[in-house]
């Protein structure tokens, strides 16, 4: 298991998604809508299965944080189970290589600050399996 090769095609496969400016890492500057890649909160190097490792992380999708109603309108798509810009259909139908699945279980949306500015944002909390094959 290559943490940042798992982390690089996470990114790439939420590039698909039209007009999100992606970037596969905890990054420092970003330009809105933006997705980020962030490191794993939890990596379990002794799964339910020997060989299996799974790690969790988060997958952000921030906007800008204008008036109620228009942040409502940029940020829900993403949050929705279908349609072009879903980030929970993008990420689990990706065809990957170092690892076997990803499980998106949960969003959050809230307030993030980057560089002093506020976006609205929401947190995908992912599961990613990998077994020994994957590299």
């Amino acid at each position: 298991m290559i943490i940042s090769n798992i982390m690089s095609e996470l990114g790439d496969q939420l590039d698909t998604i039209p007009g999100l400016r992606v970037k596969d890492y905890d990054a420092d500057e970003i330009q809105v809508p933006a997705g980020l890649i962030t490191l794993p909160m939890d990596i379990d190097y002794r799964g339910s299965f020997r060989g299996m490792r799974q790690l969790n992380l988060t997958v952000i999708v921030l906007v800008q944080s204008d008036t109620d109603r228009v942040r409502k309108d940029l940020i829900t798509p993403y949050a929705d189970d279908e349609g072009s810009k879903s980030v929970i259909a993008t990420l689990e139908r990706g065809n990957y290589t170092s690892f076997d699945s990803i499980s998106v279980h949960r969003g959050r949306f809230r307030f993030y600050v980057f560089n002093q500015i506020k976006y609205l944002g929401i947190g995908f909390d992912s599961e990613i399996t990998v077994t020994g094959k994957a590299t």
